[in-house]
Order: structure tokens, then C-alpha cells, then sequence
């Protein structure tokens, strides 16, 4: 779903900027997540859920 508007802004409005832009957002989105998931992984499973 976001990947497909990184991929519109490429492609078809031909904005690099922001495409790059949502992308740097996108990758530091995903990596807080594993941090906080690490975080919160107390007994070393793998699994928060």
C-alpha cells in the first residue's frame, strides 16, 4: 500500500525528492519497530506476540 505510492512517485509524477523521502521514512519505520520489538522481546523467542 505505501510501497505503491513510493512507486507512483517514481514512475508516474516523476518526483524523485519525495519518493525518496517516503522511502528513508518508510526504512526508519521498520527499523524502530525491530528495535522496539527487540526491546520488548523478554524471553528471547523471536515472538512479541
Amino acid at each position: 500500500m505505501i510501497g505503491n505510492v513510493v512507486e507512483e512517485e517514481f514512475t508516474q509524477a516523476g518526483n524523485w525528492h519525495l519518493g525518496s523521502g517516503l522511502s528513508i521514512v518508510l526504512m526508519l519505520f521498520i527499523i524502530v519497530n525491530m528495535v522496539v520489538s527487540t526491546i520488548f522481546d523478554k524471553d528471547g523467542e523471536g515472538s512479541v506476540l
